[in-house]
C-alpha cells in the first residue's frame, strides 16, 4: 500500500520520535525536553529556519490528526493524543481545531 504521505528525511525522523514520546498516550515536559535535545543535534534539522521547522511541526500535526481520524472516528484516547500533541508542540488552540475540522471534513468523504 503506498502512503498518501510524501515526508522529507527529516520529517520522517520527526514524525518517528513524536510517536515514540506519545506512545503511553501523555506526553511529559521531560520527553518533550528530550526530544528537542535529540532533534537539536542532528544535522537533519540544522538547515530548516525556525519557521521552516514551525511548517514541518504544523504539517506533522495535521497527518496525525488525519491519521486519528483515518477510521471516521476519533477515539477518546486518540483525542487525549491529539491534545498532547497540541500543547506539546505549542499549536494555537484555534489553528488545532481548524486543522480538526479539516480532517472531520476529509474522512467523511
Amino acid at each position: 500500500m503506498e502512503s498518501q504521505y510524501n515526508l522529507t528525511p527529516a520529517e520522517a525522523v520527526a514524525a518517528i520520535v513524536l510517536a515514540v514520546i506519545s506512545i503511553d498516550g501523555e506526553i511529559v515536559d521531560t520527553e518533550i525536553e528530550g526530544a528537542g535535545w535529540l532533534l537539536g543535534r542532528m544535522n537533519l534539522f540544522k538547515m530548516y529556519s525556525t519557521e521552516a521547522l514551525s511548517d514541518m511541526l504544523m504539517r506533522l500535526f495535521s497527518i496525525m490528526d488525519d491519521l486519528a481520524l483515518a477510521d471516521g472516528i476519533l477515539h477518546p484516547n486518540e483525542k487525549v493524543f491529539i491534545a498532547n500533541l497540541q500543547k506539546s508542540l505549542n499549536i494555537p488552540h484555534d489553528k488545532a481545531d481548524e486543522i480538526m475540522q479539516v480532517m472531520l471534513i476529509k474522512s467523511r468523504g
